[in-house]
């Protein structure tokens, strides 16, 4: 906790980035005075980058791959300010990776994808729970069909039951 007429500081130190071109990045910096507070913070690279009030970094244009040198610094209402300066990488072979996993009652598969802008990869883990007979299974189905104002509702319902013997 800061006491009253603190210096303004980072609550944490900015650091160096890498980010993935041709999609919208940002970077969020977080500093402190107590009291007044903050009052504006402004970047060196206000062609390719802005800087919200609140410290958020974000690019304005595409950007093509390289090394952005950024300098950014943050006054406070006293007109005491605070300096940083940091790198934003941009390359396209920094990987996009999404994850989602289903679950059933009886396996549970996770479906990775990782991507650049010259390849996706995708796999794909299923972990099946033991069991000594398969389970009664039944689900309902259920089907849209919107076209030119008419909409058609199908709906189906699927029962598999397990042979007892």
């Amino acid at each position: 906790m800061l006491a009253i007429g603190s210096p303004i500081s980072w609550l944490q130190e900015p650091e160096d980035q890498l980010w993935h071109p041709c999609v919208p990045n940002r970077y969020d910096l977080n500093a402190t005075s107590m009291p007044p507070g903050l009052d504006h913070w402004w970047i060196d690279n206000s062609a390719q980058f802005s800087i919200t009030d609140f410290g958020i970094i974000t690019n304005i244009t595409m950007l093509d791959d390289g090394v952005y040198p950024l300098n950014v610094f943050v006054w406070d209402t006293l007109g005491m300010a605070l300096h940083a300066e940091f790198t934003i990488t941009v390359s396209n072979t920094t990987p996009v990776t999404t994850t989602t996993t289903y679950t059933t009652e009886s396996a549970s598969t996770t479906v990775t994808e990782t991507s650049t802008l010259t390849s996706i990869t995708t796999t794909v883990s299923t972990t099946t729970e033991p069991t000594s007979t398969p389970p009664d299974m039944s689900g309902i189905i259920l089907l849209i069909i919107a076209t030119a104002g008419v909409v058609v509702v199908i709906v189906v319902i699927v029962m598999i039951k397990r042979k007892r013997t």
